[in-house]
């Protein structure tokens, strides 16, 4: 009698479990998407290149180079020159993950944003900040950027924004407690359909503001890439800069 009682109530609850699922979604509840993000580009897997190149001396070349699991094996490496008006340097990763990228045109100080693409997914940005070598001849060297914002001031969402069908917002916020001028709002490329709404000059302390991008092109099969660079400068003295990764939206 017992065990008849026990498989009865094993079965209420089983029925009862069912029950909610079937209401939940029957509510609408949404089922988890997979992430359509790939993984961040790993500097630790990053090794300097041992290749030296006659460069010019106020452009010698950046040689990025990277051992098995920096990035996902076998997509696209992007490495873009925030600070320069150049394309960006492409590379197809190995099966491992690893990659030697042809020479990035940089000068010293450039930040340098490396991702991993395909045509419907991206990774995370790892950002780079050029040095000097000691030789003038040498290559530049690369080391990760240090913190390049203003720790009041914020760009939301960041460092990736995904539009939804053509349209996204950029929400700017100045807990600054002084005011800060906006020294720089634009577009790092310019050519992929996107428009950005015009930017204040300045934020007094407290405020916030929504810059609007309009995707005239839309949705299609594959992501197209633009990164909206913001420069800050507090009326204290302490500057921001910040590079913001927009995403068309995918079909």
């Amino acid at each position: 009698m017992q065990r008849r009682i026990s498989r009865t109530v094993s079965l209420c609850r089983a029925l009862l479990s069912l029950s909610v699922l079937s209401s939940a979604a029957c509510a609408g509840t949404p089922l988890p998407e997979p992430p359509d993000e790939l993984p961040k580009p790993d500097f630790g897997s990053f090794v300097r290149d041992v290749v030296t190149l006659a460069g010019l001396p106020d452009r010698p070349p950046l040689l990025l180079s990277a051992g098995p699991g920096a990035v996902q094996a076998n997509t696209p490496v992007w490495i873009i020159n925030l600070d320069s008006s150049d394309a960006p340097v492409q590379v197809a990763s190995d099966s491992v993950g690893g990659f030697r990228a042809p020479p990035v045109p940089a000068s010293a100080s450039d930040r340098v944003r490396v991702l991993s693409r395909t045509e419907r997914q991206h990774s995370a940005p790892l950002d780079l900040r050029t040095i000097m070598a000691d030789v003038s001849d040498a290559p530049l060297e690369a080391a990760p950027l240090p913190e390049s914002g203003l720790s009041c001031f914020s760009v939301t969402p960041s460092p990736t924004l995904v539009l939804r069908k053509s349209q996204g917002t950029l929400r700017l916020d100045n807990a600054c407690g002084v005011t800060v001028d906006l020294t720089r709002v634009a577009l790092r490329f310019g050519d992929q359909n996107l428009a950005l709404s015009a930017a204040p000059a300045r934020l007094s302390a407290g405020q916030q503001v929504e810059l609007d991008l309009a995707d005239s092109q839309g949705p299609g099969a594959s992501e197209r890439l633009e990164i909206v660079l913001i420069d800050v400068q507090a009326a204290d003295g302490r500057s921001g800069r910040y590079a913001i990764d927009v995403f068309s939206a995918l079909d």
